[in-house]
């Protein structure tokens, strides 16, 4: 979810808010300059534009100040005094999977995305022999299927491929891809090209 703050960074860090518009930040720079920033396993990138404006992904884990400290420490180094955007992706409402027929989507894959907190829906781009009925979404969100249909589509997971395997499947068919279309509002839609099914989410509460 992409937010806009007007708190200091360490009011922001400290209390997880955002907050209206702010303006950019006066400082200009000739550079796009991207902080990755040690979080121990987490996740915090800092990204400051040319203009000054700034855009945090993710604040790192919940702690008693340390990752708050070393995100405000990379700021300072960057000149920023306030966040003006804050994508922060840690409970997704939807996930967009680019696999292939046999290139993820093994069971314990979709066993840690089907128990992420908060999920919605899973879409995928491509059906995933590798998750058989059991593991694989609903048809409705996955974009390519397969160019030869099998007759039935097995419950069971299909093995992971090993040593000498055959390759996969081609796909020589007709490519469909999945469009995320999204507003100022917070709400945004997900589309299926190959069935032309579409779902809007609207913003988080």
């Amino acid at each position: 979810m992409m937010t806009r703050a007007s708190f200091p960074l360490a009011v922001m860090l400290g209390l997880s808010v955002c907050a209206a518009a702010s303006e950019a930040q006066g400082r200009q720079s000739p550079s796009l300059n991207i902080y990755v920033i040690d979080v121990e396993g987490g996740n915090a990138t800092l990204i400051v534009s040319p203009s000054g404006e700034s855009l945090l992904i993710d604040t790192g884990n919940p702690s008693n100040g340390r990752d708050a400290d070393r995100i405000i420490a990379a700021a300072t180094d960057a000149g920023v005094r306030q966040i003006d955007h804050l994508i922060h992706a840690l409970h997704p409402r939807v996930a967009i999977m680019n696999n292939g027929t046999r290139k993820g989507g093994e069971p314990e894959v979709m066993k840690t995305i089907y128990s992420s907190p908060a999920l919605d829906d899973l879409w995928q781009i491509h059906f995933s022999l590798l998750s058989g009925q059991e593991y694989t979404t609903p048809g409705v969100f996955i974009a390519n299927t397969v160019d030869e249909q099998p007759p039935v589509m097995p419950i069971a997971a299909m093995p992971a491929p090993a040593g000498a395997a055959p390759p996969p499947p081609a796909h020589n068919g007709r490519a469909y891809w999945i469009k995320l279309s999204a507003e100022r509002d917070g709400s945004y839609t997900v589309t299926n090209t190959r069935n032309g099914f579409s779902k809007t989410y609207k913003p988080a509460k």
